[in-house]
């Protein structure tokens, strides 16, 4: 089936050929992401991401509290090289097609959707734009000392209004690739 949907989203490679981290997350908890971004932050040093919500559910967890579980993309800011960058993707609990991007497609960047998705015909939206949900920042003792990516920040911070507060280190590019691309249309269940 051809795909029917368009959509535009935000490419993780910087303009001088460096990457910076995202992730996919359909069904889980949020909490599982914020563990995931803690790891990354023990283990690569990484310090500064926006988690983004595409949807969400309040499920009651065994213990009787309300857990958010829903579809999550994630931006990071730090520029790392390649393998780095997917190296950290697999250190995630993130989308498992997501993962596998760079196996099954020759470009090596990735695409993390910022916009709605919209029919091809009648152009009705199916899905509504990601929203910002929060901005997560380490403390800078406990990142590597990346540069980080001054054009993903300024569209980040200009499309879903963030905040980054004092970042240091940023490469004072300018330059972010957005991809406008066909997707499929979700079944509704």
């Amino acid at each position: 089936m051809r795909p029917d949907v368009q959509t535009c989203g935000i490419a993780n490679e910087t303009e001088d050929g460096f990457f910076v981290f995202v992730a996919d997350y359909d069904g889980v908890a949020l909490a599982r992401v914020e563990k995931d971004l803690l790891h990354l932050n023990r283990v690569f040093g990484l310090c500064s991401f926006a988690i983004l919500e595409n949807s969400h559910t309040d499920i009651m967890g065994a213990d009787g509290r309300v857990e958010p579980v829903g579809n999550y993309n994630v931006i990071g800011l730090d520029k790392l090289p390649f393998a780095v960058c997917e190296d950290a993707i697999n250190h995630t609990r993130c989308d498992a097609a997501f993962a596998g991007h760079v196996r099954h497609y020759p470009q090596r960047n990735r695409v993390i959707r910022i916009l709605e998705k919209v029919a091809l015909k009648g152009k009705e939206t199916i899905r509504p734009a990601p929203k910002l949900l929060k901005i997560v920042k380490f403390p800078c003792v406990t990142c590597r000392g990346y540069y980080h990516s001054s054009a993903h920040k300024a569209l980040i911070s200009r499309y879903f209004g963030a905040v980054w507060g004092y970042m240091g280190r940023m490469d004072g590019l300018r330059e972010v690739e957005l991809v406008m691309y066909r997707t499929q249309r979700k079944p509704k269940v």
